[in-house]
């Protein structure tokens, strides 16, 4: 018996990938924004790029002790219970950042603080929901999801460079919080639901062992899956979270800055809606391949003629539809590979991985700079790691069945079979 047809899906639960991309954009709240606050910061307390980065290894610790626990949380109450449970921990911990008083170790505790409640409402919670609702559409409804990336990206530096200028950067911190929570809160209360009615089978699959995720982890899927977007991750989002002030290395202005970054937002998005398309119709790992060497002409383009008005913007173009379409296509393999009983566990231990590479590159970025007081040094790290990353994803074994349709290469490495993309 046939499931809904995409339009049938679409019809009956649209609210939720929508839902579900406000609630991705709040994850990037504070890492979105850093760069806006940074040079204030910097400035004002005399730290270096290096201590203000420091404090994101916070997000280190939280992400690889916390997003496994998380992912268990998740398979056994359900996304809506953990999301709910999220919000208002996600805007006091941000609110609490505009407390703080130069001492460095003080700024490190706070943002522990708000990476607690960002772990909460972090990408799988949002994501399995999305992953256990969507079949015949999956691919789409996950661009869709998934571009709440693209929404924080292009929405939080504008937003945090227009509260600075006009409220100072304490105040910018609940201001852009707040900002997030008038939207999000309501949504999620009314449209985020993570399956229909509790039925006798569902409630007792939260009683249910669950398979083992062991075999899993160790596998040439999942290793050449974290590893790949790992490694893509560490620069292109050492890019990111350093492009306003990469930006204002190469002569623009904050507002113009802001505004550069704004675009890598909007084509983040754009780059997840389109990739949400092509994932149903090209072979998911030269797709992913071309995507993940993208990052280089942003290199390439900053290091030649980053003061150049229209260069910048085409870099900034190209760094967002990378890191739109990267997590897309590991996204989509993921669901289609792994076993839905278990997703929300490896799903989570996979974006511990990523949100570990994340930070790492921020971190590597301010402390090359602090080093060469330059930014060459972290334009020229990003293309190596770009290749590599390529190269891992090409290293992904193949499908263990025939696909049912190209860009369905997938296995299912449960040893259950591969979920039919219809």
């Amino acid at each position: 018996m046939e499931g809904p047809s995409k339009k049938g899906e679409w019809c009956a639960m649209w609210p939720l990938p929508l839902v579900s991309m406000l609630g991705v954009a709040g994850t990037g709240l504070f890492s979105m924004s850093s760069g806006v606050f940074m040079d204030e910061m910097i400035r004002e307390f005399g730290w270096s790029r290096t201590e203000f980065s420091s404090a994101m290894t916070a997000y280190v610790i939280v992400g690889l002790i916390g997003l496994p626990i998380l992912g268990r949380a998740i398979d056994r109450f359900g996304s809506r219970a953990v999301a709910l449970a999220g919000l208002l921990p996600t805007v006091a911990g941000m609110s609490l950042l505009g407390l703080t008083n130069g001492n460095v170790w003080q700024w490190r505790f706070f943002i522990l603080i708000q990476a607690l409640g960002i772990l909460i409402i972090s990408v799988p919670v949002w994501i399995t929901a999305v992953i256990a609702r969507f079949r015949a559409s999956r691919g789409l409804a996950i661009a869709v999801a998934l571009a709440g990336t693209g929404l924080g990206s292009a929405t939080w530096p504008i937003l945090a460079a227009f509260y600075v200028e006009h409220f100072g950067w304490r105040l910018a911190f609940p201001a852009l919080a707040l900002s997030w929570a008038v939207l999000t809160v309501p949504l999620t209360l009314l449209f985020f639901h993570d399956s229909g009615r509790r039925t006798v089978s569902a409630i007792s699959a939260i009683t249910t062992p669950k398979p083992p995720i062991g075999p899993v982890l160790l596998s040439r899927t999942f290793l050449c899956l974290a590893a790949s977007g790992g490694l893509f991750i560490g620069a292109s989002y050492g890019l990111l979270m350093h492009f306003v002030p990469i930006l204002r290395w190469s002569g623009h202005d904050l507002a113009t800055s802001a505004m550069i970054a704004g675009v890598t937002g909007v084509c983040t998005i754009l780059g997840r809606i389109l990739t949400g398309f092509l994932l149903d119709l090209l072979p998911t790992r030269w797709l992913g391949m071309c995507v993940f060497l993208l990052p280089i002409g942003t290199s390439l383009l900053l290091l030649q003629a980053g003061s150049v008005l229209p260069a910048a913007l085409a870099a900034a173009i190209l760094l967002g539809l990378s890191t739109g379409a990267e997590t897309d296509i590991l996204t989509y393999i993921a669901a289609r590979r792994f076993d839905q009983a278990v997703f929300g566990s490896i799903y989570s231990v996979i974006q511990s991985v990523f949100a570990g590479m994340s930070v790492g590159g921020s971190i590597v970025a301010g402390a090359l700079f602090d080093v060469n007081n330059s930014y060459a040094p972290v334009l020229t790290a990003v293309i190596p790691l770009a290749l590599l990353g390529a190269v891992f994803l090409a290293l992904v074994p193949p499908a263990g069945d025939p696909p049912l349709k190209r860009g369905a290469d997938d296995d299912a490495v449960s040893g259950k079979p591969a979920l039919s993309p219809k």
